[in-house]
C-alpha cells in the first residue's frame, strides 16, 4: 500500500484535505459565523461577569473557534447547491465598502446611536455594565442629596436619557438597550483603539452582504441571481446609512441572516449528507440576535410555526425531527434572553414590553401573553403526537397547502389597503386628533407631508418605488419551494407590522431603521428568489429592467451619503475640555435655564466615553458654597462647564474653551443627503479656585447669563446684550439663598435701559416687592439708561422663600409704533445687570430714582 492510500481512503470516506478545505468559500463562511458566534456568547458573559478584556476575548475566541473547527474537521462540509465565487464576494465587498467608510462616531448622548457607543466604552475601560452614579454616592449623608437628585434625573426615572436611576433614590444606574453590540464595538476599541468601535457596524454590514449573497446562491442555485441580490443589498442607501450608524439593525440582520442561511443549507442537503451542528449554530445565532434587540418575540412565532408545519407536510421523518429539536431551541434560547434582559436590562424590558403588549391587550397582557403561549405549546404537542410517524398525506393536504399558497399573498395585500387607509386618516383627516403622538410631530391633517412621515412611503423612499412594486408581484407567486413559501409568511408578517403598527416614522433617516433588520433585505430577497425562477418571457424581462434601474437607483441615493459625517465634532469639542479634567475629578455642567448645553448630550459622553465624573448643577446650587464645599471633599478639584463665560459665580478660574459645533444629517422624509450644523454653541471650562469666596454678586441677563433663572412672566427671549420685558407687566423672582448673607435686607441694583425716542420721551417704571410698593423710577430721552436700587426689606427675606419683584411699566410700546425700527413687540425696561448689595439706608423706605 502507497503512503497516500490512508490519505486518500480517508478523503474519500468524507474527511477533507487541507488545501480543499482553504480553497473552499463555504468553509470559511462557517469558520467566520462559528468566530462571530463563540466571540458574541464569550464576550457577553465575560461583561456580565465584569471581567470583559477585549485582547483575552478575542483569543479565547478564536482558541475555542480552533478547537471546535478541529473537532469537527472530518465532517466538515460545504453548503449545498451551487458554490460561490470569491470574485463576486470579493466585488461585493469592494462596492459596498465605498459606501460605509467611514463610520460615524458618534457620542453625543441622548440618543440610541449614542448610548450604544457610550456603553461600549464603559465596558471597554470598567470591564462590565454594572453603572452607578459617584457622586450621589458622594452626597448620600449630607443634606444636598435632595437639591442633587432634583436636577440630576429626567422624569423622575432616568439619570440621563438612556441610563435609568431606577425606582428607588439609589446610586446604582443601568443603561438602555441590550448589549450584545455595545460588547463588539468594545471589542473594536479594545483592540483596534478607542476610535474604532463604530466600526464594528461596518464589519457586521460587510458579513451581512456576504451571507445575503450565500443565501440567495441557495435559494435561487443560480450566481448571476445571487450576485444581483447582493448588489441590491450593498448598494441599498438604506443599508449603506445604517452600516456607518452605530445602531442595532445591521448586527440583528447580520445574525438573522446567518440563522437562517444555515437552516436552509440542512434543510436543502442530502440526507446522508446533513450537517446536525448547522441546525446548533443557527441556533446561537438567533440566541445573539436575541441579545442584540429585544423585539425576539417577533421572530418566536415564525419558528414555532415552521416547526408545525415540518410536523405537517415534510415527509423526511429525519428533518421533521431535527427541526422541532431546532424549534424548540430557539424557544429555549428566546427564554434565556428574556431571562437576561428580566436582571441586566430590567427597566428597559419592562417598558418594551409594556408599550409594546399593553395598547393591544389591554391590562391584562400577562395573562393574555401566558394563555397565548400556554395554547400554542398544547397545540404543539397535539400536532406533534398526532404526526409523530408520517406527514399529511391527500386531500387534506392538497387543500391546505392550496391554502397556504394565496393566504401570505392575501395578508400583505390587506395589511398594504390598511396602510394606505391609514395614511389617509393621517394626511388628510383629523381621525388620529386624540392619539398620542402625531399631533405633536404636526402630522395630523397636513396633507402630503403627513402622508410621507409613514413605513409604506420610506419603504417607497429606500428600496425604490419599482422594486417595492416588484416585490407586490413577487409576493403573490407560489413557489414549490418550502424554504422561500416560509420568506413569504416572513416577509408578510414583518410587512404587516411596518404598514399597521408601526406605521408613522417621524422623521428619516433615523427612525427608517426600522425597515432594515427585516422588511426591505428579506423582501429583495424573495423578488430576486421569484425573478429567477422565472422563465424567459415578458415578466422576467420586465422583472430583470426593474433590477437594473434599482441597482442605479440604489447606487445615486448612496452616493448623496459620500463625504458627510453624522455627529462629526462632538467628540474633539469634548476631547480639548476634558484634558484638563483627571478622573478623580469632577466637572459640574451648568444646567440653569439659560444654559445652551444639552445635559444628556454632554454628560454622556463625559461619564462613559472619558470617563470623567459630571453632574448637573441648577441655580439653586451654583451659588450656594455648601453644596460645592460638599462636593469638593469627595473630588480633587471642580470644575464649572458653561456655555457662557459670563454665567458663572466669582471664585472660578478661567480653564479653556470649545465650540460644540455638531453636524447632522438634515430631518426629512426621504433618503439622507444634506449635512447641517444640528449643534452649535461654546463650551467654557472653569476651575473651582478654593482660595476664593464664591458669591453671584452680579447676574447678568444676556444670552447665557444666570439673570434667566429670576425671569418669570412678562419677558421676552435673552438677547446678546440683555433681556427686554415683555408687555405692561413682568415678574421676577429671586431665590431666598441669594439673600443669606444680607437678613437684615439689602438692595436690589438692576442696570438697565428703557426704549425712549425723540417720539416717545417717557418710561415709567413702578416697583413692587411681594405685592408691597416700593420704588418708582423714570427713564428720560435721550438718556436710555437706567439705574434702579431697589430696597429689599429684612421681612421679605425669609428663608429660602423666593423674593418676588413686580415691575408695572405703563409707556411700554413697540419701537415700530415710535419709528425706530420694525419691531412690533411691547417693549419698555431692558434687564442688563444685577446685584444684591447691603442697605444704604433703613431698609423699607420707598426710593424714587431718575
Amino acid at each position: 500500500m502507497s503512503r497516500d492510500q490512508p490519505r486518500k481512503e480517508e478523503a474519500a470516506a468524507g474527511d477533507v484535505t487541507p488545501a480543499a478545505f482553504w480553497s473552499d468559500f463555504d468553509h470559511w463562511l462557517i469558520w467566520v459565523a462559528t468566530f462571530i458566534v463563540f466571540t458574541s456568547v464569550i464576550g457577553m458573559a465575560a461583561t456580565l461577569a465584569r471581567h470583559f478584556h477585549a485582547p483575552q476575548v478575542l483569543l479565547v475566541s478564536l482558541l475555542v473557534t480552533a478547537v471546535a473547527g478541529y473537532a469537527m474537521r472530518r465532517k466538515a462540509r460545504s453548503l449545498p447547491g451551487a458554490r460561490p465565487r470569491w470574485r463576486h464576494v470579493l466585488l461585493l465587498l469592494l462596492v459596498a465598502l465605498i459606501f460605509r467608510v467611514p463610520a460615524y462616531h458618534y457620542v453625543m448622548g441622548g440618543q440610541d446611536e449614542g448610548i450604544y457607543v457610550n456603553i461600549a466604552h464603559y465596558i471597554e475601560r470598567t470591564g462590565g455594565i454594572d453603572v452607578h452614579d459617584p457622586v450621589h454616592e458622594a452626597l448620600t449623608r449630607t443634606p444636598y442629596l435632595a437639591q442633587y437628585d432634583a436636577v440630576n434625573q429626567i422624569g423622575g426615572t432616568s439619570y440621563l436619557g438612556g441610563v435609568y436611576k431606577g425606582r428607588v433614590a439609589t446610586g446604582k444606574l443601568q443603561f438602555q438597550f441590550y448589549d450584545l453590540f455595545p460588547v463588539w464595538m468594545a471589542l473594536f476599541i479594545g483592540v483596534f483603539g478607542s476610535m474604532a468601535g463604530v466600526y464594528a457596524s461596518t464589519f457586521f454590514a460587510l458579513l451581512s452582504i456576504v451571507f445575503f449573497y450565500r443565501i440567495a446562491l441557495l435559494l435561487t442555485a443560480n450566481r448571476h441571481s445571487a450576485l444581483i441580490a447582493g448588489a441590491l443589498l450593498a448598494l441599498s442607501p438604506l443599508h449603506a446609512f445604517f452600516s456607518k450608524f452605530p445602531v442595532t439593525e445591521i448586527p440583528t440582520l447580520c445574525f438573522s441572516l446567518l440563522g437562517f442561511l444555515l437552516l436552509a443549507a440542512y434543510g436543502c442537503d442530502e440526507p446522508e449528507r446533513r450537517q446536525r451542528q448547522w441546525l446548533w449554530l443557527s441556533v446561537l445565532a438567533f440566541l445573539c440576535v436575541f441579545v442584540t434587540r429585544i423585539s425576539g418575540f417577533m421572530y418566536v412565532p415564525f419558528m414555532i410555526g415552521l416547526a408545525w408545519a415540518a410536523l405537517l407536510f415534510d415527509r423526511d421523518a429525519q428533518r421533521r425531527r431535527h427541526l422541532q429539536l431546532w424549534a424548540v431551541g430557539i424557544t429555549v434560547v428566546y427564554v434565556v434572553s428574556v431571562a437576561y434582559g428580566s436582571v441586566w436590562s430590567s427597566y428597559y424590558s419592562h417598558d418594551i414590553y409594556v408599550s409594546a403588549f399593553r395598547p393591544r391587550l389591554g391590562k391584562s397582557w400577562r395573562a393574555i401573553l401566558a394563555v397565548l403561549a400556554i395554547g400554542t405549546f398544547a397545540a404543539w404537542l397535539v400536532i406533534g403526537r398526532r404526526m409523530r410517524n408520517r406527514a399529511m398525506e391527500g386531500a387534506s393536504r392538497s387543500r391546505l397547502l392550496a391554502v397556504e399558497g394565496w393566504l401570505p399573498a392575501a395578508v400583505v395585500y390587506i395589511a398594504l389597503c390598511v396602510g394606505l387607509a391609514k395614511i389617509y386618516w393621517l394626511g388628510w383627516t383629523r381621525h388620529y386628533q386624540y392619539a398620542h403622538g402625531y399631533s405633536a410631530w404636526h402630522l395630523m391633517d397636513t396633507g402630503w407631508y403627513g402622508a410621507t412621515a409613514t413605513s409604506l412611503w420610506s419603504l417607497a423612499v429606500f428600496m425604490g418605488p419599482l422594486l417595492v412594486l416588484a416585490f407586490f408581484v413577487s409576493v403573490a407567486a407560489a413557489p414549490r419551494d418550502p424554504r422561500i413559501r416560509f420568506l413569504r409568511w416572513f416577509v408578510a408578517g414583518f410587512f404587516t407590522w411596518i404598514a399597521t403598527l408601526e406605521w408613522v416614522l417621524p422623521y428619516s433617516p433615523y427612525y427608517s431603521r426600522y425597515l432594515l433588520s427585516e422588511v426591505v433585505p428579506y423582501s429583495i430577497l424573495l423578488t430576486v428568489c421569484v425573478w429567477s425562477g422565472l422563465g424567459r418571457g415578458q415578466r422576467r424581462s420586465v422583472l430583470s429592467l426593474v433590477m437594473t434601474i434599482s441597482l442605479l437607483y440604489g447606487l445615486t441615493l448612496s452616493a448623496a451619503q459620500l463625504g458627510k459625517n453624522e455627529n462629526q465634532g462632538a467628540r474633539a469639542a469634548l476631547a480639548r475640555v476634558v484634558r484638563h479634567v483627571g478622573p478623580s475629578d469632577l466637572i459640574l455642567v451648568d444646567g440653569s435655564p439659560g444654559s445652551l448645553i444639552g445635559q444628556s448630550e454632554v454628560k454622556t459622553p463625559l461619564l462613559y466615553t472619558f470617563g470623567r465624573a459630571a453632574a448637573t448643577v441648577g441655580p439653586p446650587g451654583l451659588c450656594d458654597a455648601g453644596y460645592w464645599d460638599a462636593l469638593g471633599a469627595s473630588f480633587d478639584q471642580l470644575f464649572l462647564l458653561t456655555s457662557s463665560r459670563i454665567a458663572h459665580p466669582t471664585g472660578f478660574q478661567y480653564v479653556t474653551g470649545s465650540r460644540f459645533r455638531v453636524m447632522q444629517f438634515q430631518w426629512n422624509h426621504s433618503f439622507p443627503h444634506k449635512l447641517i450644523v444640528g449643534r452649535n454653541y461654546p463650551l467654557y471650562l472653569f476651575r473651582r479656585d478654593n482660595d476664593s469666596p464664591l458669591r453671584c454678586d452680579r447676574v447678568v441677563f444676556a444670552s447665557g447669563g444666570m439673570g434667566v433663572n429670576w425671569l418669570r412672566s412678562g419677558w421676552s427671549g435673552q438677547e446678546p446684550w440683555g433681556t427686554w420685558s415683555l408687555g405692561k407687566h413682568a415678574v421676577m423672582s429671586i431665590g431666598g439663598n441669594a439673600f443669606a448673607q444680607f437678613r437684615g435686607g439689602a438692595v436690589l441694583r438692576l442696570d438697565a435701559k428703557v426704549l425712549v425716542s425723540a417720539q416717545h420721551a417717557v418710561q415709567h417704571v413702578i416697583v413692587k416687592v411681594n405685592g408691597t410698593p416700593v420704588a418708582a423710577y423714570t427713564g428720560s430721552y435721550p438718556a436710555s439708561e437706567l439705574t434702579m436700587q431697589i430696597p429689599i426689606a429684612a421681612a421679605d427675606i425669609r428663608g429660602s422663600q423666593p423674593v418676588t419683584v413686580m415691575f408695572t411699566l405703563p409707556d411700554a410700546t413697540s419701537p415700530a409704533a415710535i419709528g425706530i425700527g420694525a419691531d412690533t413687540r411691547q417693549l419698555a425696561l431692558g434687564l442688563i445687570d444685577a446685584r444684591i448689595l447691603p442697605p444704604t439706608q433703613p431698609p423699607g423706605s420707598a426710593q424714587r430714582g431718575r
